[in-house]
C-alpha cells in the first residue's frame, strides 16, 4: 500500500518599519524599529493587487503625532503632522526588493512639516498619493522629534517567507 504523503508550504509576511533621524549636520540623532499592523483595508488592497483588479502600488508614507493604538479598522493616521502631505518613494531607490524583502524608502527633508514635530505613528500606503488606501500603521515609541533643520529616513520593510 502506497502512503501519500502531502507537502505543506506556508506564505507569511513579517512587515516593519525603521526611521533614522538626522540632525542638521548630517549626525544620527535618533532611530526606531516598528512593529506594525496590517489594516483590513491593506489586505483587501493587496487581494486585490493579487488578483490585478488594481495597479496601485505600496509607495507612500506619512507621520503623525497620535498616540493611540494601531486597530485593524483603521483607514488613515489619526492626527497626521501638518501640513497633511504623504510623502511618495521613488524609483530608483525609493522602492526596492532585495531576494525576498521590499522596502519602500522616503527621505523626510527639512521643510516637510511644521517643526519642532513630535512622531508618535506611522503609515505606509497605496497610490494614489493623496487618497490611496491605508496598508499598515504603527506607533513609535519612545517618540522621535523632529526639530528645525533635521532630516530623516523612513524604511517600510515587507519580508516574504
Amino acid at each position: 500500500m502506497q502512503k501519500e504523503i502531502l507537502a505543506q508550504d506556508s506564505l507569511f509576511f513579517r512587515t516593519q518599519f525603521r526611521i533614522r533621524v538626522y540632525n542638521k549636520l548630517g549626525r544620527l540623532k535618533a532611530k526606531r524599529i516598528c512593529k506594525n499592523l496590517v489594516v483590513n483595508d491593506g489586505k483587501g488592497e493587496l487581494g486585490d493587487l493579487m488578483l490585478n483588479k488594481t495597479n496601485n502600488r505600496l509607495k507612500n508614507i506619512n507621520l503623525g503625532s497620535s498616540s493611540q493604538a494601531p486597530t485593524v479598522s483603521d483607514t488613515d493616521l489619526i492626527t497626521p503632522l501638518t501640513p497633511s502631505t504623504r510623502l511618495a518613494a521613488d524609483d530608483p531607490g525609493g522602492l526596492v526588493r532585495l531576494n525576498n524583502v521590499i522596502t519602500v524608502s522616503v527621505f523626510v527633508l527639512t521643510t516637510q512639516w511644521t517643526r519642532p514635530a513630535t512622531v508618535n505613528e506611522i503609515g505606509v500606503f497605496f497610490d494614489p498619493q493623496l487618497t490611496g488606501k491605508l496598508f499598515a500603521r504603527a506607533l513609535v515609541s519612545p517618540s522621535l522629534t523632529l526639530a528645525s533643520g533635521d532630516t530623516a529616513r523612513v524604511d517600510y520593510d515587507v519580508t516574504i517567507g
